[in-house]
């Protein structure tokens, strides 16, 4: 449990940063690129909103912990450009 908490707080982190960043480029950021990591943050954030501590499975951490993966390699350019890591 507390593993899977521990991994609702990074992702959700990181979706903040992520956001932050998309935002603070702006139209620098080639359309396709910002079309996928707002894909990828919006797939993040539904398997987060499902999430539920006490009906935890390891299938759905799983699921987070790919999509968090996922969503921090196509986002890590733009963070790191707008000084977010």
């Amino acid at each position: 449990r507390r593993e899977a908490m521990e991994l609702v707080d990074e992702a959700q982190r990181l979706l903040a940063k992520t956001n932050q960043a998309v935002k603070a480029m702006g139209k620098q950021i080639d359309k396709a690129e910002k079309k996928k990591i707002k894909g990828e943050c919006n797939a993040l954030q539904k398997l987060l909103m499902k999430f539920r501590l006490d009906k935890v499975s390891e299938d759905e951490v799983e699921k987070i912990r790919q999509a968090k993966l996922n969503l921090e390699s196509s986002s890590e350019k733009i963070r790191s450009f707008s000084g977010e890591k």
